[in-house]
């Protein structure tokens, strides 16, 4: 496995910008990817500014 990943193409960040999370969360568990994180995530635009808000943990039930 490479030290550093291999940087996004063009073609995938143009698909994943009009995905929604949900979409793509529902795909990885398809594949049997469950409880993933993501470590070392930093800011893309290179501005370093603090974000500050309310947090909230919602938890969706499919409609039956």
């Amino acid at each position: 496995m490479p030290d550093k990943p291999a940087p996004l193409s063009d073609e995938a960040r143009q698909k994943l910008e009009v995905v929604s999370t949900a979409t793509i969360t529902t795909q990885l568990f398809k594949r049997g990817l469950r409880n993933l994180f993501l470590q070392g995530v930093k800011p893309v635009t290179g501005h370093e500014r603090n974000l500050v808000g309310p947090a909230y943990t919602l938890r969706y039930i499919p409609a039956r």
